[in-house]
């Protein structure tokens, strides 16, 4: 690792040799880890219909949404399940799939059916700027590998 990765102050994962290095706030953490099978590893971002009625048509704020939800859910992946994390990077695409559902209580519900299968993050708005209070606007979900990949997601439409 050269002297530039040694300082980076953001977080950061290197796969060697069946170990997982991440540069998370500036400390270094290894993990090791069993290698996953090759296979297709897919992270998702549901929205809930609802909150994007309360976007008003502005992209931006919809696509920073959808930007939370694969960012923070990615981070929490290298934490909680370096695993997936590692075979996500390594699988050489980054599958990302946007979906929509119609209420932030099937959010919750996708929520509790996968946090014990990878990693979720909630997203919720201030309210600084679009929104006038904080809303919760989506579900990040993942990385997932396909076996992994439950009929309640596969039955979600996609959001276009």
């Amino acid at each position: 690792m050269n002297g530039i990765n040694q300082i980076l102050m953001l977080n950061y994962m290197n796969i060697w040799d069946g170990h997982c290095m991440i540069i998370k706030c500036g400390f270094l953490i290894q993990h090791s880890f069993q290698k996953v099978k090759k296979m297709k590893h897919k992270m998702y971002c549901v929205f809930a219909k609802e909150s994007v009625d309360k976007i008003n048509g502005v992209r931006g704020k919809m696509c920073t949404q959808a930007g939370h939800a694969y960012l923070h859910t990615f981070m929490n992946a290298m934490a909680e399940t370096p695993n997936l994390a590692a075979a996500y990077l390594d699988s050489g695409h980054s599958f990302k799939i946007t979906l929509i559902v119609d209420t932030v209580e099937q959010l919750q519900e996708l929520q509790e059916a996968y946090k014990d299968v990878c990693a979720t993050q909630l997203i919720t708005d201030k309210g600084f700027t679009v929104f006038k209070e904080p809303t919760t606007t989506c579900l990040g979900i993942g990385p997932l590998s396909e076996d992994m990949i439950g009929d309640d997601l596969k039955a979600i439409k996609v959001f276009c």
